[in-house]
């Protein structure tokens, strides 16, 4: 799905939800001057069957990632030109030292390190400008590539 057929829809994106509020932002952020709004927040959902409820009722679609839950009657399409790339990184207190966080850290480094973790698509892809510059990749959005996150309808 090209991001610019998302234009004038209102597309859920965790708002409200303290758990989700760095995906919301990130959405805020993807949807700035494309004339996509984020929907409001609601309260929390029990269960996939009340989730499709409610976003239909409201005529909403869905941010979220390729792996979000299967949900009956939700069809995910990958978002593309440009495709949304959502960094995801570790964070622990200074000096901190254990085993166990060691060996996370040489997990993630080498598993990052062998499927290309910090490395974006050739093309066609989006980043908010801070997350690039912390990962210390270029900015700018070309045609291209189909990975990243999907926009889901119910």
């Amino acid at each position: 799905m090209p991001l610019a057929r998302l234009a004038g829809e209102t597309l859920y994106a965790g708002a409200g939800n303290p758990h989700t509020a760095e995906w919301t932002e990130l959405a805020a952020r993807l949807f700035e001057g494309r004339g996509i709004a984020v929907a409001e927040p609601f309260p929390e959902i029990e269960g996939a069957q009340e989730f499709v409820r409610v976003v239909r009722k409201r005529g909403w679609s869905v941010l979220a990632s390729v792996e979000f839950i299967e949900v009956p009657g939700m069809v995910l399409r990958p978002v593309v030109d440009p495709v949304p790339l959502s960094p995801v990184g570790m964070v622990w207190r200074r000096g901190l030292r254990h085993p166990g966080l060691d060996a996370l850290r040489a997990a993630a480094r080498d598993l990052g390190a062998r499927d290309g973790w910090r490395k974006p698509p050739a093309e066609g892809w989006w980043l908010p400008a801070a997350d690039a510059a912390a990962m210390g990749v270029e900015t700018g959005v070309t045609a291209g590539a189909e990975t990243g996150v999907a926009a889901g309808g119910c």
